[in-house]
């Protein structure tokens, strides 16, 4: 899909697998922007119009049936390589958690869930603990799994919170899944807990549960201004 400029990828300036966000499943309009990007390259036919390629019928895709699996494993090298032939120059990789650290704070931070490396994720992680009332380690406390279904149900509220709220102007919003918090799981006065990361830097604590409406944000406040820092 890169080299033939069927998808940009997620992150400006980069052809990389997180810019591709490869472990994210493909949603419907962007199925639709790949199959009009087809389309207008010939390689479809599609509404009726005739393809460039020939040999199809009107509700049929071209070189679906058929094609041998292709057995190529793609690596960091081929997509910077990629990258180079496009004039885009990928950043450094580094395993290095500090240094990688480093390079998000100079380039503006977190704005993307394809830059929550797992490192990174255990960084953002020993900033704290979510509660302090509930510290990390006691039987009270303590980052938390979620299921994927929920998780995406508590994500939508908490990205229109921000959206409608006016105690920020928030340009980005990342939510995480690992970035969860309960403070005492299968009780009843458990209390669910996101650190959400706004406009790259600031770090939020945002408790989230479920009412009789739905899943929804109870209250934000700003922890950090600047994680970084």
């Amino acid at each position: 899909m890169y080299e033939n400029d069927l998808s940009s990828g997620m992150i400006p300036g980069r052809l990389t697998f997180e810019s591709y966000e490869k472990d994210k499943p493909l949603q419907r309009d962007q199925v639709t922007q790949f199959i009009m990007l087809l389309n207008d390259k010939g390689i479809t036919t599609f509404m009726g119009k005739p393809s460039e390629k020939g040999g199809a019928e009107a509700n049929e895709i071209i070189g679906i049936v058929d094609v041998p699996k292709d057995t190529t494993v793609i690596t960091d090298e081929m997509f910077d390589e990629l990258a180079e032939d496009k004039g885009i120059e990928n950043p450094p990789k580094s395993e290095n958690v500090d240094e990688l650290w480093e390079s998000l704070d100079k380039s503006g931070g977190i704005t993307s869930e394809s830059q929550l490396t797992p490192e990174i994720i255990q960084k953002i992680k020993d900033l704290g603990p979510m509660c302090t009332i509930y510290p990390e380690g006691t039987p009270e406390g303590g980052w938390a799994s979620i299921d994927e279904d929920v998780f995406k149900k508590y994500k939508v509220s908490i990205e229109n919170y921000f959206k409608n709220t006016n105690e920020v102007d928030a340009r980005s919003v990342v939510v995480c899944k690992d970035l969860y918090w309960e403070t005492e799981p299968g009780k009843s006065l458990n209390q669910r807990y996101f650190r959400v990361i706004v406009n790259g830097r600031e770090a939020w604590q945002v408790e989230v549960g479920f009412t009789g409406k739905g899943h929804e944000v109870f209250f934000a406040n700003r922890a950090a201004f600047d994680f970084f820092n």
